[in-house]
């Protein structure tokens, strides 16, 4: 990603979240070693990838319910949560507000999907609604 647009989609962040969210998230994944870094990714790219073949089921549905479970997890840590007691339930809602607002959150090869991103939205609201009290 171009170093301008990087800093585009950070001052956009802080806005949104506000800076001390923003920084708490650099500060972590800096300071996380270059190989749970890697696995991070990985498990999102996989989280991604059987989120994407469940599309089609219910988000309720509890396999779905496991995957953002998965999900939910991998985003704490690239947010940098490690307290178990900060669900964090308003922001996990707000990103699941975002599939739906901003098709940059469900573009994969440069293509917009608007059932998935429904799809997440639902998925994402339901486990933040249910799971996280």
């Amino acid at each position: 990603m171009p170093k301008e647009q990087a800093e585009a989609y950070r001052n956009e962040a802080i806005e949104k979240w506000g800076k001390d969210v923003v920084v708490r998230s650099e500060n972590a994944l800096l300071e996380m070693p270059k190989l749970n870094m890697e696995q991070l990714k990985a498990d999102q790219k996989d989280i991604a990838k059987k989120l994407s073949s469940l599309a089609d089921e219910d988000p309720e549905n509890e396999v779905v319910q496991e995957q953002i479970a998965r999900h939910y997890a991998n985003i704490r840590s690239f947010w940098g949560v490690t307290d178990p007691t900060d669900l964090k339930i308003e922001t996990y809602k707000g990103l699941a507000n975002l599939y739906v607002a901003d098709e940059r959150y469900t573009t994969v090869e440069g293509k917009t999907n608007p059932a998935f991103a429904a799809f997440m939205h639902k998925a994402m609201m339901h486990f933040a609604d249910n799971k996280l009290k």
